[in-house]
């Protein structure tokens, strides 16, 4: 009985007190990293992009810095990615995290990351893995794909880049 109401009001308030299964996740990164021959090109920035998007299962990538936009997968949706950038600067502050996860019609990860803001929408909760992964992806290729792009990094205001207030 005592089970029964301590499961009832986890699902009432939803509390999740499972833990990750480690076993498991070292299995997965250890077989993707054996396994995961998808190379990432970096010639052409929206080439990069697409193969990001495909690579880690997203819908849309955006990456901030220093208040500017350094690049958008979806540039129709980066008004509404800048919204979640500024949303995120303005509360990080307040709950001291560098994480905030919201379902809009799609689950919206913002995360800080070496000295960049990601903004990344995908079907699922991504997990701390999948995170890093991107980060990794994302900043070993970055100057490389950049430098391409009329060096995006020291002058942000570039048609791919927009200026967030």
């Amino acid at each position: 009985m005592r089970t029964f109401i301590g499961r009832a009001i986890r699902n009432i308030l939803g509390i999740d007190d499972t833990e990750l299964p480690n076993g498991q996740l070292k299995y997965i990164k250890d077989m993707s990293q054996k396994y995961m021959h998808l190379k990432i090109n970096e010639e052409n920035l929206i080439y990069f992009l697409e193969t990001l998007k495909e690579k880690h299962g997203l819908e849309e990538i955006s990456l901030f810095r220093k208040g500017t936009a350094i690049f958008s997968s979806e540039q129709e949706e980066l008004s509404k990615a800048t919204d979640f950038y500024e949303l995120f600067n303005k509360t990080r502050h307040m709950i001291d995290k560098k994480l905030m996860m919201i379902k809009d019609k799609l689950w919206v990860t913002i995360f800080e990351k070496e000295n960049f803001v990601f903004v990344v929408k995908c079907h699922v909760k991504l997990s701390e893995i999948e995170l890093n992964a991107i980060t990794s992806d994302v900043i070993k290729n970055l100057d490389k794909v950049l430098l391409e792009e009329k060096n995006v990094l020291e002058n942000p205001y570039i048609s791919i880049g927009t200026h967030v207030n």
